[in-house]
């Protein structure tokens, strides 16, 4: 979005974006939370019905995925949405019935969270660990589009994190950006992602792993609201996280292409 717009829109969104959602409403019956405009625009979904359409089809790849690794009911297991943004995902899990919890680094989302889903707790992160949760507290934890955004140290630190809060033989399901992704980095044309265009399939399987920081951080505190530390995009060969994240974890599956063909579905277990 040009930059000028988006600031007329911003400056104008306290006007036009409760006009929208309920002309939303109206035309679809929806009925449940939807988030403000400006958190919606923090994770790409400014259309409502593609945050909505979009976070029940990757809560089913996640439900799915722990469906099969966990044989208990999901109504008791307690669940951990690490970088949960707006609730995109998290809100499709409520009628599943699991003890929820939420985490991000922006407070202006974890304070929607709290006033549109005041059972479950939600709580600010800072960029880097520890969080505020006990040891070994859940059966499970997931993470849409964080390990995709963090340079390779930071990544291995939330690893070490995750495992604390998790339960023994805990879940941990990461999406990530793999092969699928790479293709689309390299052929796109978005001015921050420019450093991808050089970087072949044969780079990223001899590299294992590969992170740029978007020119821009540090210069949007809108945009990357409550980040402190690195952000930018990082890639992932699936052979380097077996190797890589082995030590802790047992590898259960990677599933290339399991978010709209987009990310890659990473599956964890507790060791």
């Amino acid at each position: 979005m040009n930059r000028i717009v988006k600031k007329v829109l911003l400056a104008t969104v306290g006007v036009w974006d409760p006009i929208w959602i309920q002309w939303y409403r109206l035309q679809s019956g929806e009925k449940g939370p939807i988030p403000p405009f400006k958190n919606r625009d923090r994770i790409g979904a400014r259309d409502i019905d593609w945050f909505l359409r979009s976070g029940a089809a990757d809560h089913r790849t996640f439900s799915d995925a722990i469906g099969r690794w966990e044989m208990r009911a999901p109504a008791s297991l307690a669940i951990l949405d690490f970088g949960a943004g707006c609730g995109r995902i998290l809100q499709h899990f409520i009628p599943d019935g699991p003890a929820l919890a939420a985490s991000d680094v922006d407070p202006t989302a974890i304070e929607y969270l709290s006033k549109a889903f005041p059972a479950i707790r939600s709580v600010v992160n800072s960029s880097r660990p520890p969080l505020p949760f006990a040891g070994g507290q859940f059966d499970c934890i997931y993470a849409f589009s964080v390990w995709t955004h963090l340079p390779v140290a930071l990544q291995d630190e939330w690893l070490t994190e995750a495992r604390r809060i998790l339960k023994p033989g805990g879940l941990l399901l990461i999406s990530t950006m793999g092969y699928h992704a790479l293709k689309l980095l390299r052929e796109g044309n978005n001015p921050l992602e420019s450093d991808w265009h050089a970087i072949s399939d044969a780079d990223l399987q001899a590299r294992g792993a590969i992170y740029y920081e978007y020119p821009i951080f540090s210069q949007d505190d809108e945009l990357f609201s409550g980040i402190s530390a690195s952000y930018g995009v990082a890639v992932h060969d699936p052979d380097y996280i077996r190797r890589a994240w082995s030590a802790d974890f047992e590898v259960l599956e990677i599933v290339e292409g399991a978010f709209r063909e987009h990310q890659d579905l990473v599956v964890l277990r507790k060791s």
